[in-house]
């Protein structure tokens, strides 16, 4: 007979990862100390690999492929994140200047994490490819996420691998991922939370686990939490009602306590009520509610608001158009209907009179690609409760649907990938931050987008970005206190809104003459010297 032994420290986390591992139906444990057990292991693990890898293999290829030079320099917060994972690796700070509360630190310390561990400032062919390549990794760490979510949400394999291409091969889509967003971090930890919560097991320790990948999201971006009744909603869904206060208590105290530690790091700073001489975080959040130029509702046609989700809607109707338009349908799903809500808030969050985030949209393509996916996996098993006739009608319509949407999505996804795929690496960027360093005096006062600013940071000048230069009066003061006092600009060519928000810079650009000019797709760098006695 043999004898009972107690488990070795090495066998200890084996068999934690296997009994967390579900089956098709229930959980259940098996025991890889033997060969059967590992056997069985293999037989659980393969069936799910078989769609998943392909499915990511797709995916990373497609979102490494040209991601240096595709899209361009479309928003300066890209920059801004960099310089700030720079000053948290090179500075033990927050942001090279005034951290003011416009986000948490959550999302550029997850740049900060990877660019630290790869050491990709030093390798990659500048400061904002690094700051992308961090949401390549978090891309694809979402994308198996998302999977694994379908999955738990008895999606079949196949409609979880159709979840996740559709979320990785939208046009529009992957603009947004690969852009070196806050957004993207938010959806990663979203959906780590939204895996937890659907545990099999429905225990505390899932709850837990749960409740921290939230806080996470909202360290990451504090607008997430407008999603928090619909979180609400996937917990009571998720939740067995016979240890639903402990797993409450173990979720919702983990989650709310990491995002009133927000205000608590401001109160301790004496930073969280406005005052003088000092940034604040209730100021900062009043701010950006009645400070910043609205862009208008969703409901105004002529509002900016309302362009831009025409744009978006016209890049990707099928994960846009038809995951919105299904929504109101998903709600009589249970496995789906917080989903729903998630996708309604979102809209709703829209028809306000308030600001709308370049990068607002990125949360619709996992919430679209779930709802589009589960919905088709719904008709797809609803033949089993009908009679034959119906049965097969219900599939011929869903086959017939996802032709169709094939047949609209594809002249739209070609192009853009395409041209995603083939772009090379801009070197423009570097090659103007060189051509600076070798021809302007290091103690030149020297005005630069925030696209460039970490290049420079990195090795050892302290130019001025225009916006801080602009908005933070903590940098005028030490050297610059009119457009006069600056020397020299390395900055694109600005548009009407730039010239409203940076009239110093204006009236410097105005009063400049050209150096040197580089061009780089639809971009271009101009290195300027200011002449004060030049006419405007």
């Amino acid at each position: 007979m043999r004898s009972l032994r107690a488990p070795t420290e090495l066998e200890r986390p084996l068999r934690a990862l296997v009994a967390a591992l579900p089956t098709e139906d229930q959980p259940g444990r098996v025991d890889l100390t033997s060969p059967s057990g590992r056997r069985q292991f293999l037989e659980r693990l393969w069936p799910g690999a078989a769609w998943l890898l392909p499915a990511l293999a797709v995916t990373f290829y497609v979102h490494w492929k040209g991601f240096a030079g595709w899209p361009g320099r479309e928003n300066f917060d890209e920059g801004i994140y960099t310089s700030q994972a720079w000053a948290m690796l090179y500075r033990r700070a927050l942001t090279p200047f005034s951290y003011f509360y416009d986000h948490p630190a959550g999302g550029w310390a997850w740049m900060a994490a990877y660019i630290g561990l790869t050491g990709a400032f030093h390798r990659a062919t500048n400061t904002l490819v690094a700051a992308r390549e961090s949401m390549l990794l978090a891309h694809m760490v979402s994308s198996a996420l998302l999977y694994a979510l379908a999955r738990r949400l008895k999606f079949r394999r196949a409609f979880a691998a159709l979840a996740l291409l559709l979320f990785s091969l939208s046009p529009v889509g992957l603009a947004y991922q690969r852009f070196a967003f806050l957004d993207n971090v938010v959806v990663l930890w979203l959906l780590a939370g939204l895996f937890f919560l659907a545990s099999p097991h429905r225990s505390a320790r899932s709850g837990l686990a749960a409740g921290f990948c939230f806080g996470m999201a909202f360290w990451a971006k504090e607008t997430m939490i407008i999603l928090t009744p619909a979180l609400m909603l996937f917990f009571w869904d998720h939740t067995d009602p016979r240890n639903r206060k402990v797993r409450a208590c173990a979720h919702f105290g983990l989650y709310w306590g990491l995002v009133f530690a927000y205000p608590l790091f401001a109160w301790v700073k004496d930073e969280l009520f406005p005052g003088p001489g000092h940034v604040s975080l209730i100021g900062t959040f009043l701010w950006q509610l009645h400070g910043r130029a609205p862009t208008g509702s969703l409901l105004d046609a002529a509002s900016d608001s309302h362009r831009m989700a025409l744009e978006w809607l016209h890049g990707d109707p099928v994960i846009l158009g038809a995951g919105l338009l299904l929504a109101p349908v998903a709600l009589l799903s249970k496995r789906l209907r917080a989903v729903a809500v998630m996708s309604l808030i979102q809209v709703a969050w829209m028809c306000r009179n308030g600001y709308l985030p370049f990068a607002y949209v990125t949360l619709f393509f996992p919430l679209g690609a779930l709802i589009i996916a589960g919905l088709a996996d719904s008709i797809w098993g609803g033949w089993r409760r009908q009679p034959r006739m119906a049965a097969y009608a219900l599939r011929t319509s869903l086959v017939v649907g996802l032709v169709v949407a094939v047949g609209v999505a594809l002249p739209l996804v070609r192009p853009t990938l395409a041209r995603a795929m083939s772009a090379p690496a801009y070197r423009a960027p570097q090659e103007a931050v060189a051509y600076t360093m070798r021809h302007v005096p290091k103690d030149a006062v020297l005005v630069v987008d925030n696209d460039t600013f970490t290049d420079f940071a990195l090795r050892g000048w302290w130019p001025f970005p225009m916006d801080k230069l602009e908005l933070d009066p903590a940098v005028r003061q030490d050297r610059v206190s009119s457009w006069r006092d600056i020397d020299y600009l390395l900055i694109g060519k600005l548009s009407d809104g730039d010239k409203q928000s940076y009239p110093m810079t204006t009236t410097a650009v105005e009063h400049s003459k050209v150096i040197a000019s580089f061009r780089f797709g639809n971009d271009t760098l101009v290195l300027r010297k200011v002449v004060p006695s030049a006419p405007g």
